[in-house]
């Protein structure tokens, strides 16, 4: 058992920084934006989103060096998004450079090599912060190699492989057919069986390829939720239905930024403390589950927890729908609790609803004040995962 925890820690190290890379490269040219013009909202909003979700990953993950980065940077970002804090020209160069010095980490880490931190607590200090202090180290160059025995593919790379074999297979067709249609001596068929299988098993493995199990997503959640229950003080287990059905591995990899936000938000903000649980006759352990089904429709995933859940009363006011609550809860920079180094700032639900409805899905939640939340994620059939921006 040792060995596969650490081996499934190795897998979540590895998407850590092959996250971050994809993150910033996202991002890229939205620093060039902000650089140029401070007054560019919504390139600071996706620089802000991407910032806080290397923060929360690297807390979870215990990365110290990426935490005495991200949290000063986020610090001073939300100052900025908040109309506060100084915006001049020379500390958002400043805020740029440290951001850019978050990929070129990550990039070490994956090259195995060494990059120098000396310079980086003058770098903290330029944004106007003081260095967070050492409290814990972690290995992770070290861990982080087992990645070099995976590779990564665009959709555009993968998509050309499809359409490189299915021209190969109707060639391979074609062939036979003059075959069948000439006096060609047997010694051939050999050689054409044996193309024929190579054909096949190639076109199988790419089909296959393309599809993982939703346990590859869930894989990993059930110790981030743990993880932020020993944070906030509180006690949770995970339950998951639906790893075995089969989707987009694309799919999985744009779903699993939301469902990290999804289960540090019901774990943060959802489920109450040891002491306001048992005073609500609740068990002093709290419950996320997470379930998923197919159909031809689509596939949707649900998560539930039983926590304090959302008044929208309190919220909307009277005569809006659950509709409504989930816009409202999913506006940038909207939250119910106070910011924590988990979750908070209103940020997840926001990157959520974005991310799904690139896909043309909807995000529907159901409040259940007192008992506990559900949000539920549905993505059509005909989504367009290679938009997964």
């Amino acid at each position: 058992m040792p060995d596969q925890l650490g081996r499934n820690m190795d897998e979540f190290i590895c998407d850590f920084v092959a996250d971050t890379q994809d993150g910033f490269d996202r991002i890229r040219p939205d620093l060039s934006l902000w650089e140029a013009d401070a007054t560019n909202s919504a390139a600071l909003d996706a620089i802000f989103r991407f910032v806080h979700t290397v923060n929360g990953n690297a807390a979870f993950l215990k990365f110290e060096r990426f935490e005495r980065l991200c949290k000063p940077v986020e610090n001073a970002l939300y100052e900025l998004r908040s109309g506060s804090g100084d915006a001049s020209p020379q500390r958002i160069r400043s805020i740029v450079k440290l951001i850019r010095r978050m990929h070129d980490i990550a990039s070490a880490i994956e090259a195995g090599v060494g990059l120098s931190a000396a310079d980086e607590a003058d770098m903290v200090r330029a944004i106007g912060y003081e260095p967070l202090p050492p409290s814990h180290a972690f290995p992770i160059a070290k861990r982080a190699q087992s990645r070099a025995g995976t590779i990564r593919l665009s959709v555009e790379q993968f998509e050309t492989l499809m359409v490189s074999i299915e021209e190969l297979a109707a060639a391979h067709r074609s062939l036979l057919d003059t075959v069948a249609h000439m006096a060609m001596p047997s010694i051939l068929n050999p050689a054409l069986f044996k193309l024929s299988s190579a054909i096949a098993t190639t076109g199988d493995a790419i089909a296959s390829s393309r599809k993982q199990p939703l346990g590859a997503l869930f894989s990993g959640l059930d110790r981030l939720a743990i993880q932020t229950a020993e944070n906030t003080g509180k006690s949770v287990l995970m339950a998951t239905e639906g790893q075995d059905i089969l989707v987009d591995r694309e799919l999985i990899d744009g779903l699993r930024d939301c469902f990290i936000h999804i289960v540090r938000n019901a774990v943060d903000h959802g489920i109450e403390s040891p002491e306001e649980r048992l005073r609500s006759g609740k068990d002093v352990c709290g419950r996320v589950t997470i379930s998923a089904s197919q159909s031809a429709a689509g596939l949707r995933l649900t998560l539930c927890d039983d926590g304090r859940g959302v008044d929208p009363a309190q919220i909307l006011g009277a005569g809006q729908s659950n509709d409504s609550l989930a816009t409202f809860l999913s506006r940038p920079g909207f939250s119910t609790a106070q910011g924590s180094e988990i979750s908070g700032r209103g940020v997840g639900l926001d990157v959520v609803r974005t991310q799904i409805e690139k896909w043309g899905g909807t995000m529907t939640i159901d409040p259940n004040p007192g008992v506990g939340m559900a949000i539920s994620l549905f993505i059509p059939t005909a989504a367009e995962i290679k938009n997964v921006a």
